[in-house]
This record gives C-alpha cells, sequence and structure tokens, in this order.
C-alpha cells in the first residue's frame, strides 16, 4: 500500500546501526530485543478489550521510536495519540455545531495486519529490511498490539490516507471532521446522512469496517437533542461532561462513603480533575465534597 505522507516526514535511516544510533541505545541491545521481540509482552487484565503491554526492554525501545522517529507536526483531525491532542480538543471542534454525527471503525487494531506497518515504515523512506525490522519491534502476532507505545502513532499513519480523503471531502461540504483513534466525527450546521453514507464508502474502500450499533451505523443528532463527542456535550458554548459521567463520579463518592479504599479516592481525584478541565466550578463542588469526606474517613492503619 503507498501513503501519501508529507516529504518531511521520511526517516531518513537504512539500517539497524542508524536506527540504534537515533534512539540513543547500543546497537546489541536493539538487536537482541529485536529477535525476542514477540517474548516481550505481558496480558494486562481489562473487562472492555484485550490489552498487552510490552516488557521493560521493549517499552523503552518503542518509547524512543516514538519520541525520536515520529516527532511531526500532525493534521489538525488528528486527535488522538499526540501530545496536546485529547478528548477535550477533539471535542471542542464541533461545539454549538447544527448537526453532530459520529462513528467508529469496527475492531481497529486487531485488523491492522503487520504488513500495513511494514508499508508505513516502507512509505516513510526506511528499505525493506529495516522496515521488517522495525514492524518486529511495534508488532505482535501479526497486529497492531493495544497497549505498545508505539500503536496510537501508527495507528494514525494507517489511517493518514483514510483521513486525507474523509478531510477533504469534508472540506469541499462545508463541515468540520475529527478522529479520536477510531472514533470518527463530522459536524456542521446542513444534514449529515449523505456525508456519512460517503464516509462509509471511504472507509471500506481503505479496507475497514464500520461499527454497528443495532441497526445503525453513525449516530446524528440535532442541537435540539443531547450532542456527546467522545464523551463530552457539545451543545453549549462550553464543553460539559455527560451525564454517565457525572453518574459514575457519583458512584464512586459513594462508594468511598460505604467503603474507603485508595484506589477509589486515586480513581474520584482523577475524574475530579478531569472535570476540572471543562467545568472548573462543578468540579470544585465534587472536590469539596471529596475533601469533607476525608476529614471523618478513618486513616490508614
Amino acid at each position: 500500500m503507498t501513503y501519501k505522507f508529507p516529504n518531511n516526514w521520511h526517516l531518513n535511516i537504512d539500517s539497524p546501526e542508524k536506527l540504534a544510533k537515533r534512539l540513543v541505545l547500543p546497537l546489541s541491545f536493539v538487536m537482541n530485543v529485536e529477535k525476542q521481540a514477540q517474548r516481550y509482552y505481558r496480558h494486562v487484565p481489562n473487562n472492555e478489550r484485550p490489552i498487552v503491554a510490552p516488557k521493560k526492554n521493549l517499552k523503552l525501545i518503542q518509547r524512543r521510536i516514538v519520541k525520536y522517529l515520529f516527532n511531526y507536526k500532525f493534521p489538525p483531525w488528528m486527535q488522538g495519540g499526540i501530545p496536546g491532542k485529547s478528548i477535550i480538543t477533539n471535542a471542542s471542534i464541533h461545539v454549538q455545531k447544527k448537526w453532530v454525527a459520529c462513528l467508529d471503525i469496527e475492531k481497529f487494531y486487531p485488523s491492522v495486519h503487520n504488513e500495513r506497518v511494514h508499508d508505513v515504515f516502507l512509505n516513510l523512506g526506511c528499505p525493506d529490511p529495516l522496515s521488517t525490522f522495525l514492524t518486529h519491534l511495534t508488532t505482535l502476532n501479526f497486529e497492531l498490539p493495544q497497549g505498545a507505545p508505539t500503536s496510537p502513532i501508527l495507528s494514525n499513519l494507517i489511517l493518514y490516507n483514510l483521513d486525507l480523503r474523509i478531510s477533504k471531502f469534508c472540506s469541499i461540504k462545508g463541515v468540520a471532521y475529527s478522529r479520536y483513534f477510531d472514533d470518527i466525527t463530522v459536524s456542521g450546521n446542513k444534514r449529515l446522512e449523505n456525508i456519512c453514507d460517503k464516509i462509509m464508502k471511504i472507509i471500506k474502500i481503505e479496507g475497514f469496517k464500520v461499527h454497528a450499533k443495532g441497526s445503525y451505523k453513525f449516530s446524528i443528532k440535532s442541537n435540539s437533542e443531547i450532542q456527546i463527542v467522545t464523551g463530552l456535550i457539545v451543545n453549549g458554548r462550553k464543553l460539559k461532561a455527560s451525564s454517565d459521567f457525572i453518574e459514575e463520579l457519583n458512584k464512586t463518592i459513594r462508594s468511598i462513603e460505604k467503603e474507603p479504599s485508595f484506589k477509589l479516592l486515586d480513581k474520584a481525584k482523577g475524574m475530579i480533575a478531569f472535570l476540572n478541565s471543562v467545568e472548573r466550578t462543578r468540579a470544585r463542588q465534587y472536590q469539596n465534597r471529596l475533601e469533607k469526606l476525608l476529614m471523618i474517613l478513618p486513616g490508614p492503619s
């Protein structure tokens, strides 16, 4: 597969020796890990989807690949797995729009065969042997592993052609487009059914599937309904936390009241910190509630 990457994205590396030098690591270390890369993973318990995390040595290499090889200025439609981008910056693109449509790619990570990863490195200017070498360092069982530091950035590169086609189409149609990992959002002041149909065709042409929710493959909401983008309400001038998020926060605090635990306390603090980034007044109320609760809870024995 050919990718239309900008010329200044090319890596200008043609051997493991130059790769190790770029990563500021001993060549022998990188070579040894690459030979046994498939063994450098551990399964992480997760109820939603299978996650495999690289072990210490492979994680070090993958983190340096991200830091030293992929220090790009990414297009504005890419919102996931990029420093400075988040569900907040993604949702902000779609604030106060008459229509908002959301769809997501079905089983994205398992659907990415290592040949696509290999093609990415080839198109970034690496010769075939080095592309194979880098593919060994960044894939597991012929797939893109969910949990590897390199997977988010590689997913953005793998979806670059898809992004390019959809963003150009949306620009012509006068609607906004963004992608947060495998979640695609389109918004504007015109109806979006036909636009979403075209986007689904592009996704299919690029070799992926749209995740169907019941009989619907995309969700379209008008501004007379609650519009949610990556978990945040975008109807008003400012973002708001969804009712599901607030319900989970209340549930967490109630659980702490019944049976205090450091794990739940950390969870509540993290949720309040996130809430503070979108709704400061509301977050302060929850922070005060948690602080009062902490004053009456027994300390660790």
